[in-house]
């Protein structure tokens, strides 16, 4: 019976030569071509073209000015607060949690509201 130390070095060169050709094969045909590149000019007309003929949708009108909606919203909690109502301002304040409301200029409502 041979040595099977003498066994391995042959196993190892075999698996290697495996890899090399294995490698070899993958990366053959592979090469591609790039895409002809596109002339800056041509992309220029593309992009003012892009435009033409389409009138652009207007922004809805704001009802009122942010800070009118803050201040307002800010006099009512406080009254709450002053006439004891906290069962309207605890449901209040869970409106704002569910909805998550927010005012025109994006602050949360309820960040107003703890205020």
């Amino acid at each position: 019976m041979p040595p099977i130390h003498n066994a391995r070095p042959a196993h190892a060169e075999f698996l290697l030569l495996l890899l090399v050709v294995a490698l070899g094969l993958a990366t053959c045909g592979r090469a591609e071509a790039a895409p002809p590149a596109v002339p800056m000019e041509t992309v220029m007309q593309i992009i003012r073209a892009y435009g033409h003929g389409h009138q652009g949708t207007p922004a809805p009108a704001l009802p009122e000015s942010p800070d009118t909606a803050e201040m307002a919203y800010g006099e009512r909690v406080h009254s709450l607060l002053e006439q004891g109502n906290y069962a309207e301002l605890e449901s209040l304040a869970q409106i704002n949690r569910s909805e998550r409301g927010r005012f025109i200029a994006g602050v949360w409502r309820n960040i107003n509201f703890f205020n």
